[in-house]
């Protein structure tokens, strides 16, 4: 049997006086149904009555279906409300039932601004209203966003639980983007895809468009970056770690020279049953490859690497460069990411210098977390001597880069040139990884086959502008 209850005062327009109608089962349903449509068939609320109370014989989750007006145009809010409540009184207190209402921002959201570091939002429709809608529902209501920051905090203050959905991991976005691409049967090496994972923290929906739109456009694997870089810029997806990597430098452990063997650390670091509360601070010129060594040892933990700069966190208005900080700890923390702060010194400058209180209490927001953060974080910098004494007892590991050796220069030479390295290159002792891969880009645009002349003086070339050094051969 179906027990409805409706309200034709408040649902056709009808005036004050009409009696409520009480459905007792189907037949009786179809008989008052031909009786509306009899007596007022001007009335385009009764085919709305007719398709909800069609839909709600059954039980289950039900999608908030008012996406459309009757006319097949987008709807008002209004709209959308008088059929969330509709669909509420003919669910009435069903215990198998709920509905889902998806994209809440057209009903509440109007927008939220910051002046003088406090926050106002702009809210549609009366308060209220929404919130004794809110309080009052006969059926539990899932509401989907994406965005709750755009809502009056007092409606999400009403909501029983919130749930995040936040980007997919790294390995969940390896085996989706592995998935996508079988599916359209388009063919990538492992260590592309790897690639993919990295530098593209795409959500589902997002991956699967681009892959698809890759498949319609005659796209091979080799090419699919293109799809893939104009999505996410269309998009605004923060970049992965990789792009963040201030010294573009690929990880290879061979031509890291540091003062520590990371070889070991690392494996020392991802042994079973070892504590993960550990912190690292890399230091030395650019280039050496800092930040790469992080994802290193991030990849031998297993963890994904979340890389913060300065310009990501410091803000003009005070005190909100604080909640960013404690915002990117407390992400890494519930995530359980590697968290990497790029060039740190602009974070952990040394407080006896300090003239403005913002400038304290940004390096003590920092201190306190790199106190009591329980996961692995790091911060690189090419300005050791500009660190807080307090920020560098913090640290659990404190490694050394400097540049590479005469052995690691013949490595470098064969690794990024396939060629013998030439005498003059090995006396140079300002040379990184870095380096190397800029000059290797370089050569892209002047010849394929370069010779090793042409890349040690192009080397050279790279040495002489360093600050400090003259780029000078031999000892």
């Amino acid at each position: 049997l179906l027990f409805l209850l409706i309200d034709s005062s408040q649902y056709l327009n009808s005036n004050e006086n009409q009696p409520y109608f009480i459905f007792t089962n189907v037949s009786e349903v179809f008989y008052v149904y031909l009786e509306l449509i009899f007596f007022i068939t001007n009335q385009t609320a009764v085919l709305m009555i007719c398709y909800h109370g069609f839909l709600f014989l059954s039980s289950g989750l039900y999608r908030f279906v008012c996406e459309q007006d009757e006319d097949g145009n987008e709807p008002e809010r209004w709209e959308r409300l008088a059929a969330l409540g509709l669909a509420q009184t003919l669910i009435g207190k069903r215990p198998d039932t709920m509905l889902l209402v998806d994209e809440m921002e057209d009903l509440v959201a109007g927008g939220s601004t910051y002046s003088g570091g406090q926050r106002s939002y702009r809210r549609a429709g009366s308060k209220v209203f929404f919130n004794r809608l809110l309080e009052t529902n006969q059926v539990p209501v899932l509401w989907t966003s994406n965005d709750v920051y755009c809502f009056d905090p007092a409606f999400l203050r009403r909501m029983t639980f919130i749930l995040e959905m936040p980007e997919p991991a790294l390995s969940q976005r390896r085996a989706l983007w592995s998935r996508l691409l079988e599916n359209q049967d388009i063919t990538l090496p492992a260590d592309r895809i790897n690639r993919l994972a990295h530098r593209h923290p795409m959500t589902p929906g997002a991956a699967a468009v681009t892959v698809r739109a890759a498949k319609l456009a005659d796209i091979d694997g080799a090419r699919l970056d293109i799809a893939v870089r104009a999505m996410d810029k269309v998009l605004n997806y923060r970049q992965g770690d990789g792009d963040h990597d201030g010294d573009n430098v690929q990880p290879d452990l061979a031509l890291t020279n540091a003062d520590t063997d990371v070889v070991t650390l690392a494996q020392q670091l991802a042994r079973k049953g070892a504590p993960r509360d550990f912190s690292l601070c890399l230091y030395g010129p650019p280039g050496t490859g800092k930040s790469a060594l992080v994802r290193l040892i991030a990849e031998e933990l297993g963890m994904e690497v979340v890389q913060k700069r300065a310009s990501d966190l410091i803000s003009k208005w005070v005190g909100e460069s604080e909640a960013n900080i404690a915002d990117a700890f407390r992400d890494a923390r519930e995530d359980k990411h590697f968290l990497v702060f790029d060039e740190a010194d602009s974070l952990l400058d040394d407080r006896s210098g300090a003239s403005r209180g913002w400038e304290i209490s940004q390096v003590n927001e920092m201190l306190t977390w790199m106190e009591r953060h329980p996961y692995p974080f790091a911060c690189t910098t090419n300005l050791m001597d500009r660190l807080d004494k307090a920020a560098l007892r913090r640290f659990t590991f404190k490694i050394g880069l400097t540049y590479l050796s005469p052995d690691q220069i013949a490595l470098a030479f064969d690794r990024f040139f396939g060629l013998a390295a030439p005498a003059a290159a090995l006396r140079m002792v300002n040379l990184t990884p870095g380096d190397f891969a800029v000059v290797q880009n370089r050569l892209r645009f002047l010849t394929d086959s370069p010779s090793a002349a042409d890349v040690c003086k192009l080397l050279q070339q790279e040495c002489a502008v360093k600050p400090g050094h003259a780029g000078r051969i031999g000892f």
